[in-house]
């Protein structure tokens, strides 16, 4: 069987929201969540994609 990659998304961790919040829901927070499209050609590997 073969296998093909149509699209890779990555992307590093990030933090949002604001330190000096009361709110909960608006402090600060850091997640991998947000990814976006590679467009250029990338290697992938056991150490994951190269850039």
């Amino acid at each position: 069987m073969n296998i093909f990659l149509k699209q890779v998304f990555i992307g590093l961790p990030k933090t949002v929201g604001n330190k000096e919040a009361t709110i909960p829901m608006e402090r600060e927070w850091t997640s991998a969540i947000f990814k976006e499209p590679i467009t250029r050609f990338c290697l992938d590997g056991k150490n994951g994609v190269s850039r």
